[in-house]
């Protein structure tokens, strides 16, 4: 689960990862203008395998908040853009590098970690960080 304005109307939204094989989803829930969150305010996005974390933030630096999710068993993180006039488009994958060791991650997060202004995504996974720098 994660908190993020993925919607561009200045509320926080709720983003939560469900599904397996083949019926992934990425689902955002929003606040009405009251500030409550309701089912019928939900919007379900396509997402790729088993997703997993979820995490948001400005990833291409335009101002507005992104979703980055992992998808731990197929090694790749998606990334999911705000559009300019609110909602998010379709998720984009980038492979991760498989070490020898486990990347099942625990938690994700979105933050500038090397100072270059650019936001990267970091997991903690079983056996250690995985750190994707944003270049």
């Amino acid at each position: 689960m994660a908190l993020g304005d993925v919607t561009g109307d200045g509320r926080l939204d709720i983003l939560v990862t469900s599904g397996g094989n083949s019926d992934g989803t990425l689902s955002v829930f929003s606040q009405n203008s009251s500030g409550i969150i309701s089912t019928n305010e939900t919007a379900n996005y396509p997402s790729y395998d088993i997703p997993q974390g979820v995490a948001t933030g400005d990833l291409d630096g335009d101002g507005l908040t992104d979703a980055v999710v992992w998808h731990d068993a197929w090694i790749k993180v998606g990334v999911y853009l705000q559009s300019a006039g609110g909602g998010l488009g379709q998720e984009t994958l980038f492979a991760l590098t498989k070490s020898n060791q486990s990347i099942l991650a625990q938690s994700v997060a979105v933050a500038d970690l090397n100072g270059d202004g650019k936001n990267d995504v970091v997991a903690v996974c079983d056996g250690g960080v995985q750190i994707l720098y944003h270049n």
